[in-house]
């Protein structure tokens, strides 16, 4: 990842999906997209060393080129645009931030704010991150543009197969952050329904013992077997508590079926909706 490069570098995550890689590949103009290092069962610490160090590597090979995107990202953003504004000249001439998702702190808002200064353009895969920027870190919206986000359509890009079987028909539901697994496990527990869920330890060991033999409880699975998950589920559910962070980024990335009309529904790169459930309280 330290050669440097002439054109444009793409920076992406080690989860993002081949079909994600490809249409950066393809792209017009003279384009490298290189891969960050896994995080997979790493440390909280150990993740946002290697983040940065990550960062510290694409930005030195970035120092030539005409410009680099840093996709799916969180806190490297932060990283890459502070060193953006503190030394212009060891980096890129343009950054990019596609698919940014970090929560603002209370504490350090000041210098998050000033850090997202150092990015140039901002392409949002959702339509919430448009206004979410503006009002949380101050980014212009004339700097932001809405993009749609390519879907796999097949498991061709999700490497091995699911190493357990699968009922004919279930629900999927995965994830940790900021996810409802109350209210989900909660209905889970009356609706007469096969369910795969994947969860955190500490959710897996209070829920097991208390669901029904059709709701499968595995650990949180690895990215590419989520996808697969997703693709075979009859209903994809994210249960989500109320959160300042713009929801839906699975949305943009899974494969979606059609869905009955619903008052809110999220258009796909594919062209079919995907409803979304206000909760009922």
């Amino acid at each position: 990842m330290a050669e440097s490069h002439d054109g444009i570098i793409v920076a992406v995550a080690w989860t993002t999906p081949d079909v994600v890689v490809s249409a950066f590949e393809a792209a017009a103009g003279d384009v490298r997209v290189v891969r960050m290092r896994s995080d997979w069962g790493v440390g909280r610490r150990t993740r946002l060393v290697h983040l940065s160090m990550d960062v510290l590597r694409v930005m030195w090979a970035a120092r030539r080129s005409q410009g680099l995107v840093l996709h799916t990202v969180g806190a490297q953003a932060f990283v890459a645009g502070a060193m953006r504004r503190l030394a212009p000249r060891l980096g890129p001439d343009h950054l990019v931030v596609s698919d940014f998702l970090c929560p603002a702190s209370a504490q350090y808002l000041a210098a998050q704010r000033w850090a997202l200064g150092g990015v140039d353009r901002w392409a949002c895969i959702r339509t919430g991150d448009i206004a979410w920027l503006h009002e949380h870190f101050l980014v212009p919206s004339a700097r932001t543009s809405f993009v749609h986000f390519p879907s796999a359509g097949s498991t061709s890009d999700f490497g091995d197969p699911l190493p357990f079987a699968l009922p004919a028909s279930f629900v999927y539901a995965s994830g940790q952050a900021h996810r409802d697994w109350d209210t989900l496990v909660a209905a889970l527990r009356i609706a007469p329904v096969a369910a795969v869920i994947s969860v955190p330890d500490a959710v897996a060991n209070g829920v097991a013992a208390t669901l029904p033999d059709r709701v499968t409880v595995l650990p949180l699975v690895a990215p590419h077997h989520g996808r697969a998950l997703a693709l075979r589920a009859s209903v994809v559910v994210v249960a989500l508590k109320d959160t300042h962070l713009p929801a839906g980024p699975w949305s943009s990335s899974m494969p979606s079926r059609q869905e009955p009309p619903s008052s809110r529904q999220t258009p796909t790169a594919a062209g079919t909706t995907l409803s979304q459930v206000p909760p009922r309280l």
